[in-house]
């Protein structure tokens, strides 16, 4: 069961981090069968790459301080996401440059 506001508190991250990183990259309404091995997993509201380390810190903190559970994914790999959409943001480190 999802928690009261928590829509709202992903759409205020999403703001949050295009004015502070308005370059980043971000897929919204993601189909997340795109990023696992497994092919499955619906539609998340924003999938997030951070570049480099200040951007995933940057991130981390917008989704931290909106009490957002933050759901890092590396290459997709053995993972399997849910086939129903949700309102969560996962952040890709699979696209992370160092």
């Amino acid at each position: 069961m999802e928690q009261p506001g928590v829509k709202k508190r992903v759409e205020k991250s999403i703001e949050e981090i295009r004015q502070k990183l308005p370059n980043i990259k971000m897929l919204e309404n993601e189909p997340m069968c795109l990023h696992s091995s497994f092919k499955t997993g619906g539609r998340v509201r924003a999938l997030i790459s951070p570049q480099d380390v200040n951007s995933l810190s940057i991130v981390c903190s917008i989704i931290k301080d909106n009490r957002l559970m933050p759901y890092v994914l590396g290459n997709g790999t053995n993972v399997v996401f849910p086939d129903d959409d949700g309102p969560a943001m996962k952040t890709a480190l699979a696209l992370f440059s160092t």
